[in-house]
């Protein structure tokens, strides 16, 4: 079987001699640009739905991944796995949230009701902490009665998330 004619193909071979990648290890290269992660994810997907169709569920999984909305309602072991997924659910939580709470006052809990709807079981404690950074000047202790802007917990929210490598 010969492979297909197609610049893809003809531009990988090319660029894999350029590359600095080229000199990895199969499992180095793999690990590097955090690909078994969505490897075996999609693998677990095809398994599940055993499809006709397999080559299509890889291209949308993967169109997914690209555009950074393969991490809506997935749980916060799979969102926070890499610095891809973490921006990725931020970005998502921008567009979703930005106009609709610009104006809008909650609390703690609210906050983390709403990254919930996104993340199932996203930390109540890295929402906490946010809010105690928001309060940092302040003496007293965060309380989960305290009111804030929706949108400036979030972004202390987002602030601390999107640190690399967050093991939380």
């Amino acid at each position: 079987m010969t492979e297909p004619d197609n610049v893809f193909f003809r531009d990988s071979r090319r660029k894999q001699t350029e590359d600095s990648s080229s000199s990895l290890s199969s499992a180095e290269y793999l690990e590097r640009h955090n690909l078994s992660l969505y490897l075996n994810d999609v693998v677990s997907i095809l398994l599940q739905q055993r499809t006709e169709q397999p080559l299509q569920i890889l291209n949308e999984y993967f169109a997914h991944v690209v555009k950074g909305n393969h991490v809506i309602q997935r749980d916060f072991a799979f969102v926070n796995a890499n610095e891809w997924n973490r921006k990725s659910f931020i970005q998502v939580m921008k567009k979703a949230t930005e106009k609709s709470f610009q104006d809008q006052d909650g609390t703690v809990d609210d906050c983390h009701q709403l990254l919930g709807m996104f993340c199932p079981d996203f930390p109540f404690a890295l929402v906490h902490e946010a809010a105690r950074t928001l309060r940092a000047s302040e003496a007293s202790t965060t309380e989960q009665s305290t009111k804030y802007k929706l949108v400036d917990l979030l972004a202390a929210v987002y602030k601390l998330f999107d640190v690399a490598d967050t093991k939380r």
